[in-house]
């Protein structure tokens, strides 16, 4: 940069209105920088694709979408009111399609699919297992000597699968696993010694979770395991453990940090964003006090979900990205009197998989499909004018604010540029 950003606007827009920005045009593309291509801010608006339920005699069943694949494929489990649990996939988002279980299977639910790879778990008299079903048929997934369960987390481009293994009688306790070409690999033995689990993995082989857990939730440690290196997050400031719940491909990660408090639970638990050895607390809203992330894109949106308090009733599904932190309902596009209950899943085309709540039905699945904003929008009005240049001046130097429209933390010269170079409506309704 070979001139301060605010002081080259200053000097440019002092040449008077509409002159001002064409003039600040100029000047910035030639002398003052050189504009960085970086994300973009929260949509605006989501289309909603809803996935109904078989029918339960006078209505239909709940549905609860764990899953997105890069297709918007959608997975998850379905239940009617008393009955049990029973894995579904919908392929595109369309008709629900029962997953087919062995037989002696109780429950079952799908957590993940990628391309046309569905994993999740299944109950049955022996216990929980893992399953993988890859062109219509199901392999078992099943503990390491000493086991009697297995509860799967993800599944990555590759096929490799993660989650946990354990014996809920004797022990061991909790121990992280990745799958591969049928062989469960106990990655446990890399990490620090107490209880572990993987909550996900990328599509480059990276792994999330947490390690070295005692006396729950102390001492667990968020981690990043990658071709038997193991990458210790640490703790939050101030926290008394932490969870790694969601990776993308840059290796940022999104999850739980546990604190103290002297409410009825003893604990309080809040969301961070972590990169490059830092952590970034992704705040909440007024009203909630726990904080769940989910799921993290490629671009850094997080799916995020506020309680009122621990094990409270009220709850609100939100997106995060660069320290904005927006309500998800509000934006829906979709018939009348509907909620984004849960939202659980985000894939590389900003798709959302999870569950919408009807009000006057149960539960039903659903994909939230983005709907582009213009680039330059700060206000989701559709059009870039005075107003949003207003406010990317205003804002100037902050972050977390609608203005920070290319989502890199600060409001700078190249936010600017995103307004002025996709102006809709000039000063005074000037073109």
């Amino acid at each position: 940069m070979h001139e301060n950003a605010a002081s080259c606007v200053n000097r440019t827009i002092r040449a008077g209105q509409m002159s001002a920005i064409r003039l600040l045009v100029i000047a910035l593309s030639t002398s003052c920088v050189s504009m960085r291509t970086m994300g973009q801010a929260l949509p605006c608006h989501y289309d909603v694709d809803l996935i109904v339920g078989p029918s339960c005699g006078s209505d239909t069943a709940s549905v609860f979408g764990a899953g997105i694949s890069d297709e918007g494929h959608v997975c998850g489990w379905f239940q009617c009111p008393g009955g049990t649990e029973d894995a579904f996939v919908a392929w595109n988002a369309g008709p629900l399609v029962p997953l087919t279980m062995p037989p002696g299977v109780t429950q079952s639910r799908a957590t993940d699919i990628n391309g046309t790879t569905i994993v999740g778990e299944y109950a049955s008299a022996g216990g929980y297992r893992g399953f993988r079903i890859q062109s219509g048929i199901l392999t078992t997934i099943q503990p390491l000597a000493g086991g009697n369960w297995v509860e799967v987390a993800r599944v990555n481009i590759a096929g490799v699968i993660v989650g946990a293994w354990g014996n809920t009688v004797t022990g061991p306790f909790p121990r992280a696993f990745r799958w591969e070409n049928r062989v469960l690999q106990d990655i446990a033995a890399d990490l620090l010694p107490g209880e572990s689990r993987c909550y996900d993995i990328n599509n480059n082989g990276a792994i999330a979770g947490f390690m070295g857990q005692t006396a729950f939730p102390n001492n667990a440690h968020a981690f990043i395991w990658q071709n038997g290196v193991v990458t210790d997050l640490g703790l939050m400031p101030g926290s008394i453990g932490t969870e790694g719940r969601a990776i993308n491909s840059s290796n940022q990660v999104v999850g739980i940090a546990w604190f103290t408090s002297n409410n009825f639970a003893g604990y309080v638990r809040r969301g961070f964003f972590w990169q490059s050895g830092e952590f970034t607390d992704l705040g909440t809203l007024p009203g909630y006090t726990e904080i769940f992330p989910y799921d993290i894109s490629d671009d850094g949106t997080v799916i995020v979900r506020l309680v009122s308090e621990p094990g409270g009733s009220s709850a609100l599904s939100v997106l995060w990205k660069a320290g904005v932190m927006r309500p998800i309902t509000p934006l829906l596009i979709a018939p009348p009197a509907q909620f984004a209950d849960l939202m659980r899943a985000i894939n590389a085309n900003g798709q959302i998989g999870g569950s919408v709540d009807m009000f006057n039905h149960p539960n039903w699945g659903a994909r939230l499909r983005p709907v582009p904003r213009n680039p330059g929008d700060t206000n989701c009005d559709t059009l870039v004018n005075v107003v949003d240049l207003l406010a990317v001046i205003t804002s100037w130097g902050n972050s977390g604010v609608d203005a920070d429209l290319n989502a890199d933390f600060t409001v700078n010269v190249n936010d600017l540029l995103l307004v002025i170079t996709n102006w809709t409506s000039g000063i005074g309704g000037g073109g």
